[in-house]
């Protein structure tokens, strides 16, 4: 039952926040990243009203599909951006949050990442354990520059590859990782177990309470921060 209330709670909060900010466009930004040689696109939701000072924030890292719709037809901005992406930046946003959603593969030449069953033969520079913690790092170094984010309240969310990215970017031996780094993560769906220089199954971990859990089996759930 708990579970269940949480699931319904977290319903409500998304359509409350699809009919206060539908018709809203996320900011196009660019930053670095700390790959040194990247320059990133990135999508920032923001929220519509938040007290003065400094407030949380997220990092959004999208999956092997890229950031944008199926539909997009060769244009890729803000207009055409997958509604999933779009539905968690609102969500985030309506709930106080700073939400950067990173455009790992398009600044690379891959905006519509790559297929299905491809996994093996996908280009080395979209690698999620040795690549794309770099961009992560890069979207935290740009939103602690904000001055309405608190430095130490910035976390991390990934979904299917973007999740596999987002547990590779919370390992201690994370490239681009320095000082002090994410609060926390929140992983949907992500791959069994990291590959590469970072080899590990990756542990089954139970959702907190009042958190429902998405995808399939092997999510990670987190409370938010």
């Amino acid at each position: 039952m708990r579970g269940l209330i949480g699931f319904l709670t977290a319903i409500e909060i998304m359509l409350s926040a699809f009919g206060a900010r539908a018709d809203a466009v996320p900011e196009r930004v660019t930053f670095p990243s700390a790959d040194g040689r990247t320059m990133l696109t990135g999508y920032l939701f923001v929220p519509a009203h938040r007290a003065a000072g400094r407030g949380p924030a997220v990092v959004m890292m999208h999956g092997r599909a890229g950031a944008y719709s199926t539909n997009a037809k060769g244009r890729y901005d803000a207009s055409t951006l997958s509604q999933r992406h779009g539905a968690w930046g609102e969500l985030w946003a309506a709930q106080g949050y700073v939400a950067l959603l990173v455009d790992s593969f398009g600044p690379r030449g891959h905006a519509q990442g790559f297929p299905r069953f491809s996994y093996e033969t996908r280009p080395a520079e979209l690698n999620e354990v040795t690549v794309r913690p770099l961009d992560a790092y890069g979207a935290l170094a740009y939103l602690r520059t904000r001055p309405d984010v608190a430095p130490d309240r910035v976390g991390l969310q990934g979904w299917s590859n973007g999740g596999s990215a987002a547990l590779a970017t919370m390992e201690a031996r994370a490239p681009g990782r320095t000082g002090t780094g994410f609060r926390a993560a929140l992983a949907f769906y992500p791959a069994c177990g990291l590959k590469g220089p970072i080899r590990r199954p990756i542990p089954a971990v139970r959702a907190g309470p009042g958190v429902p859990r998405h995808g399939r089996r092997g999510s990670i759930a987190a409370p938010l921060w």
